[in-house]
């Protein structure tokens, strides 16, 4: 904490220094401080009687702990067209090994420079580290992920990382915004082509009438880094490429002042290539092998605004479809391959998947493909009784796509059925506005494990966060 109060002080030496300097028309200086304490119990799926003899954390049957995230930014303007931006972060879990799961490090969260009307007066083009969001962020708006973000984070589905470096460029043709960039997921070593990149484009539309829009997207996912998918004669089969295409529509409209419908549809296509084929697999060695990809997406939602109560209340239900991949790994690889997601489906079954993501890709894909193979069924309500007071329940149903090939559990390893009934969850957030800077919320959430889920691990787990955040 102290290098985080040392680096902060030095911020905001440089960014009153610079107002001193013609060519910086302004300089802003914000950020936002936030403490979380978190309980979690049965949070493997396992009271204490399943648990191993000597329980590590993640097994035991209970866990207590705090975390917190601290990020500071700086927006300079330059002139009327060039603006740059610059936020650091540190996230941890309370009294953390300083050493040994980098908690004291400060990290470069975002490192921009933007360009305004730069050659023709709608472009604008972002050069450096930033965050990249496309609609509602089902696709794309998560580059870190929940799984690998918050490096040390025990809670690492809270991490606030969500940038990459990248070229975006949007072009403001109103009606019409159309968007595009490249980014660079992941940089391996400069003499082995083994990047990780995405690309995309996407053309939105205003609708004249009903608060409509219409936006059409591709991402293209060039995959050079290794990684595994399916089994062949007993041997996990690596894959050292894919390119996955992904082409989406995304609408929403109010056919009325109080209600909002919403509706996205998605289609990947490609292939996975493996040249070189261990002997042991299925194949002559040494030959090419492919796979082509055909993964599909849907997401259907509706919220309806009820006015005629006197307290404000807001009721909604939404549809999460991922295709999964079928027993055997045979012909197509059906299963969805998520790109950069940003969606919370469940408090507990983001966490679980964070850490856990087999339960998911449970036909042998390899538990490497975080949310896919998922039906999602949310219920939703908030209400508002006071100015300062917010209150939502949302209810979440789960069953899988295609069902797991069956395994048997034990203390020591995950069981689970050949069936579909993954399981539900309660989430009840309550957010007070103690004043316009400062809010304090409460999270309870209980998740129900369904028929997928063997007597070994088939026990309720719950999730109390109380939270409080600070933005200044």
């Amino acid at each position: 904490m102290n290098k985080l109060m040392t680096i902060c002080a030095l911020v905001l030496v440089v960014a009153l220094a610079g107002v001193a300097y013609a060519d910086v028309q302004s300089v802003k200086v914000s950020g936002d401080i936030t403490i979380r304490g978190i309980y979690r119990d049965n949070y493997d799926l396992k009271d204490e009687t399943k648990a191993t003899s000597t329980p590590t954390q993640g097994s035991a049957d209970d866990n207590a702990f705090y975390m917190q995230t601290t990020r500071v930014q700086i927006d300079a303007d330059l002139t009327d067209n060039v603006s740059t931006t610059v936020r650091l972060l540190n996230e941890r879990d309370w009294d953390a090994d300083q050493g040994a799961n980098g908690a004291d490090d400060i990290q470069l969260d975002l490192s921009s420079i933007t360009f305004k009307e730069l050659f023709y007066s709608p472009l604008t083009v972002t050069v450096g580290r930033q965050e990249i969001s496309l609609g509602n962020g089902f696709i794309v708006g998560d580059f870190d992920g929940s799984a690998a973000g918050g490096t040390g984070l025990t809670a690492t589905e809270f991490s606030a990382i969500k940038s990459t470096d990248a070229i975006s460029a949007v072009l403001d043709l109103d009606p019409w915004t159309i968007t595009g960039f490249i980014a660079k997921v992941d940089e391996n070593t400069a003499t082995i082509n083994d990047d990780v990149d995405l690309l995309g484009i996407n053309a939105g539309y205003k609708l004249g009438s009903y608060n409509g829009e219409v936006e059409v997207y591709y991402i293209a996912l060039l995959d050079d880094a290794a990684f595994r998918y399916g089994t062949a004669a007993g041997k996990v089969r690596s894959y050292e490429e894919r390119e996955v295409y992904t082409l989406g529509v995304r609408g929403s409209m109010d056919p009325i002042d109080e209600l909002t419908v919403n509706f996205e549809l998605a289609k990947q296509f490609g292939e996975m290539r493996d040249d070189v084929i261990d002997t042991g697999l299925a194949g002559a060695p040494n030959t090419t092998q492919k796979r082509d990809v055909d993964g599909w997406a849907l997401q259907l939602g509706a919220d309806y605004d009820v006015t005629t109560l006197a307290y404000p209340v807001n009721v909604g239900v939404e549809y999460t479809y991922l295709s999964g991949e079928e027993k055997g790994n045979d012909g197509d690889f059906d299963a969805w391959i998520p790109m950069a997601e940003n969606q919370v489906l469940g408090e507990i079954f983001e966490g679980l998947i964070a850490t856990n993501s087999t339960w998911l890709d449970a036909n042998d894909t390899g538990g490497s493909l975080g949310i896919t193979n998922i039906n999602a069924l949310a219920l939703k309500a908030t209400v508002q009784p006071t100015d300062s007071v917010t209150v939502g329940i949302d209810v979440y149903k789960y069953w899988l796509d295609e069902k797991p090939t069956a395994v048997t559990g034990s203390t020591t390893a995950v069981g689970r059925k050949a069936d579909d009934d993954f399981g539900t969850e309660l989430d009840v957030n309550v957010l007070y506005d103690y004043t316009e800077d400062v809010s304090f919320g409460l999270l309870a959430a209980m998740f129900l494990p369904g028929d997928t889920f063997t007597s070994y691990n088939d026990d309720d787990a719950v999730q109390v966060v109380g939270s409080v955040n600070v933005a200044f």
